[in-house]
């Protein structure tokens, strides 16, 4: 895992780039502008995400979760894995590229689904899922 100083030496490596990047004309001011507005809202959710994981690992959520699901697998944990990584992508649309390809297709074929949906219809669809493959894990 990377250290503070060296991610900010990364990040600054960054900065000075894309001030280099305005400086010399490479990118257009109108244009640099343009990314910060369409990249701002997407920074503060990762900050915020962020937060909101580092909180709950300090709080040991994840370990509690980790250790409730191997207790109902019974040993099968490498099923558990499967399930989250095949129904993690229900509620969040970039975790899986697949997803990402299939909302493209669905798009250029005229099939529009806004991403706020497909994440409301997954949060729902994922518990169901989930619940329907774990609870056959405490029978066996």
């Amino acid at each position: 895992m990377m250290d503070a100083v060296r991610l900010a030496i990364i990040g600054g490596m960054l900065w000075a780039a894309g001030a280099a990047a305005l400086v010399f004309g490479v990118l257009p001011p109108g244009d640099a502008l343009a990314i910060g507005e369409r990249a701002w809202p997407i920074l503060l959710f990762v900050v915020a995400m962020t937060v909101v994981a580092e909180l709950a690992a300090a709080a040991g959520l994840f370990g509690v979760c980790a250790a409730w699901l191997a207790r109902l697998s019974r040993g099968h944990g490498w099923l558990l894995w499967g399930l989250g990584v095949n129904a993690g992508p229900l509620i969040t649309p970039w975790a899986s590229l697949a997803t990402l390809l299939w909302h493209q297709r669905l798009v250029a074929d005229g099939v529009h689904i806004a991403w706020s949906r497909f994440a409301l219809l997954g949060a729902v669809a994922a518990p169901l899922t989930i619940a329907a493959a774990v609870v056959p894990l405490a029978w066996r």
